[in-house]
């Protein structure tokens, strides 16, 4: 069997599978590969089975092929074929619903980022909630000044049903300002869903398994099965303790005696010098507490002379709050660059996304045509997580200038395209995350609406309590939902690159 010829064809496929690994250089069971594809054996004998060696060089490549579709970016290898269209055979790729949820799980909660998407979406929150504020201030202005209505409190819409049936032009104020806010509140969105696309793409990867080996015979050689000449591999030679070859210290010794009398010897040394330091040790904390007590009784006759006392330190949590929030911080600050080029495709795309998908929701709202309209709904889902990917600068990005005119357009034929059969797939995480996110929201007042009215003066930890848990469960299935597109298209791409290879 020609080893060496097994042996570069395995480098050539390892070559040929990845150009991520192209820097690397593998050494296993003897054999060097280089990103050049040469290779040579270092000797005849470390290599214990030839035909075996070939196979796991073999099984390494195609494990190196398959993780490194990781990294690169998948949007690459598989939606960019040459008609720009995924070709899977004729079949559409296919995913679970369990894999689309265990998915987004993994994302959120077990890639490392989560702290991160938690302050990306709370400073969303916290510039959609002034932008709202001040939209329903003006809204409440301009009808007080039109209508001649006052309303009890300005900064919020007034949806009593009693006051919307006396006063129709109200309702009409309050839809004309929702539209006029209704693109500046989507950037703030698209601009969120851009820095948590950005995130995820910065994540570490997961670790790379080696391919499992059969246990070898040790000590035969290739051919003849005998170990390899030269000698023993291990030698033992039986040291007497009273013999001189003894070394204590890097100096050769000689008997026991002398070596228990040196430790004698040096063990009083040690004695010796540490009471003579806790001696002086003694003599310093004496002095020191002299010149504390003379600088107390100076301060009490002449109060001029006394210390101001020492400024109150932070907790221990406090500050460790404060260096987390401002690494996450740092973390955010790195990525913005590719968030603001991104931003814009995403929010042209997804000011598509709804003004195509009104007519579908309308149409579900008549229920009998909800079977035909929503998976039409969903199939356009996808199009905002596409267009993070190929809109970002660090993929290509820069060179479609074809696609850039038109982001919406090209963004939702991809998102039909990896959604082809799935739509309903998709839909359960969707509605599951979405209903949690709902019943979050109707628990909360609910829950508050029967808490004692003592226990707000007498409990109130109680209250703050349900409230703060109902808040982080909202948070984190708000955080699935925002997520689930990504983690969808991930799959879909990352099935579509395993059927390719």
């Amino acid at each position: 069997m020609n080893i060496t010829g097994c042996s570069v064809k395995a480098a050539a496929g390892l070559k040929s599978s990845s150009t991520s690994h192209n820097n690397n250089r593998i050494l296993f069971n003897g054999v060097s590969l280089h990103n050049n594809a040469r290779c040579s054996f270092i000797s005849k004998r470390n290599v214990l089975n030839s035909k075996r060696s070939c196979n796991i060089l073999l099984e390494y490549s195609s494990l190196l092929s398959s993780s490194s579709t990781y990294r690169t970016r998948l949007i690459d290898v598989s939606v960019r074929a040459k008609d720009e269209k995924i070709d899977n055979g004729g079949k559409p790729t296919q995913i679970s619903v369990k894999e689309i949820i265990s998915k987004t799980w993994s994302l959120v909660f077990n890639s490392g980022v989560l702290p991160e998407l938690l302050v990306a979406y709370a400073y969303k929150d916290l510039i959609a909630f002034l932008i709202n504020r001040v939209s329903h201030l003006v809204t409440n202005t301009v009808a007080s000044h039109v209508l001649g209505v006052e309303v009890f409190n300005p900064w919020w819409i007034y949806l009593d049903p009693n006051f919307l049936q006396a006063t129709p032009g109200y309702v009409f104020i309050v839809a004309f300002f929702f539209i006029a806010t209704l693109p500046l509140i989507t950037l703030v969105d698209s601009f969120a869903f851009a820095t948590a696309a950005a995130i995820l793409r910065r994540r570490p990867p997961p670790p790379l398994p080696l391919p499992a080996t059969a246990p070898m015979d040790e000590g035969k050689d290739l051919e003849g099965g005998n170990p390899p000449s030269g000698g023993d591999s291990f030698s033992t030679k039986v040291i007497d303790s009273n013999s001189s070859d003894i070394i204590h210290d890097g100096v050769k010794g000689g008997s026991d005696k002398d070596v228990k009398k040196d430790a004698k010897e040096e063990k009083k040394k040690k004695k010796k010098e540490k009471a003579k330091a806790k001696e002086e040790k003694t003599k310093e904390d004496k002095i020191k507490r002299n010149a504390e007590i003379e600088k107390a009784l100076e301060s009490f006759f002449d109060p001029s002379k006394s210390t101001p006392p020492p400024a109150p330190k932070a907790s221990a949590t406090e500050s460790l709050f404060k260096r987390l929030w401002q690494a996450h911080v740092a973390s955010l600050a790195a990525i913005k660059e590719e968030s603001k080029s991104t931003t814009p495709f995403i929010w042209r795309t997804d000011l598509g996304l709804m003004w195509h998908a009104l007519p579908y929701q309308l149409a579900a709202l008549l229920v009998l045509p909800a079977a035909w309209a929503l998976p039409r709904l969903f199939e356009m889902q996808l199009s905002s997580a596409v267009a993070s990917e190929e809109f970002n600068p660090h993929q290509g990005g820069k060179e479609k200038e074809k696609e850039r005119e038109k982001p919406w357009t090209y963004c939702n034929q991809k998102s039909k395209e990896l959604m082809k059969g799935n739509a309903w797939k998709y839909a359960l995480p969707f509605l599951l995350f979405r209903g949690v996110l709902h019943l979050c929201d109707y628990m909360h007042g609910q829950l508050l609406a029967l808490v004692p009215k003592r226990w707000w003066s007498e409990v109130v930890e109680i209250p703050l309590a349900l409230t703060v848990l109902l808040m982080i469960l909202r948070s984190l299935s708000g955080r699935l939902l925002n997520v689930l597109p990504l983690a969808t298209m991930e799959l879909c791409l990352e099935k579509k690159t395993k059927s390719e290879i």
